[in-house]
């Protein structure tokens, strides 16, 4: 059985903390071998999100999207308008 409110948000900081200590370790060096575009990661959210609901032919993507993501649906519109 699926519990409710899934905070996907407290296990992506949890993921990234861990992957951090891993990269960097306490190497202050290690800095110059981490890339992250941090406007590109909140697109590859969205696709990620958007796209499964797509494919599996689920009703209502664009409404559902923005409440999970609690943005307008103007705001699904346009980043589908990046796509």
């Amino acid at each position: 059985m699926m519990r409710k409110n899934i905070d996907l948000n407290a296990e992506l900081r949890e993921w990234f903390g861990m992957r951090l200590s891993e990269v960097l370790g306490e190497k202050p060096e290690n800095r110059k071998n981490i890339v992250l575009d941090i406007r590109a990661v909140d697109a590859d959210i969205f696709r990620l999100l958007y796209d499964y609901q797509i494919k599996r032919q689920w009703p209502s993507v664009d409404a559902e999207t923005a409440q999970i993501l609690e943005v307008e649906r103007s705001t699904i519109w346009r980043w589908n308008k990046k796509k």
